[in-house]
Formats: C-alpha cells, structure tokens, sequence
C-alpha cells in the first residue's frame, strides 16, 4: 500500500465494517474477560456463550464502542438489548449497596 500517494489535505477514509474502537477506559472490560472465559471453556463453540455476547454487545453499543446495527447483525434484537441495559443497571445497583460507606467521624 502506498501512503505517499495521500496528500495530507485528502479525506480520512472510515474503517472497514467490522472494525470496532478499542475500549480504552475499560468500560466494558470485565464483560469481554468473562466472554472470552467462557469462549475458551467450550473450544469457542458460541451457543453456550450467547448471553454473555450480548451483554457484552450492548455494553459495547451503550458506551459508544460499537454502531447498534452492528449489534442487530450480530442476531440480537431490540428485547436482547433492553435485557442487557436491565441486568447491568441491576448489577450495578446491587454493587453500589454492598460498597461499604464512607465513615464520618
């Protein structure tokens, strides 16, 4: 690929479809770990790993990473997605009640 044949005032060309941006805060990191575990522990047979995709997924969508029509495509519907959003907000709820209390004293 020549890249001297790009002058610098040319249009930045968009990725390719499929290429996502990289979570660099880590938003979603913990979500990509255990789908990825559960990948490895079935030979990366997806079926037993299909809820953990779509949370993954949705985070993905939610947190700007990755377009929602990438995340239909990907088989999953506007209920998956709403399901998804519920169980992360629960968690999260259920995270910030057992999180001890700052103490005043």
């Amino acid at each position: 690929m020549n890249f001297a044949a790009r002058s610098k005032g040319s249009k930045p060309i968009p990725p390719l479809k499929g290429s996502f941006p990289l979570d660099h805060v880590g938003d979603c990191k913990a979500l990509m770990a255990e789908y990825m575990d559960c990948l490895r522990q079935n030979q990366m047979n997806t079926t037993p790993c299909r809820r953990l995709a779509r949370d993954y997924f949705a985070c993905r969508v939610d947190f700007g990473l990755m377009d929602p029509t990438d995340f239909f495509d990907a088989g999953f519907d506007e209920k998956d997605l709403l399901d998804a959003r519920s169980l992360r907000a629960s968690a999260s709820q259920a995270a910030e009640e057992n999180s001890p209390s700052p103490q005043t004293g």
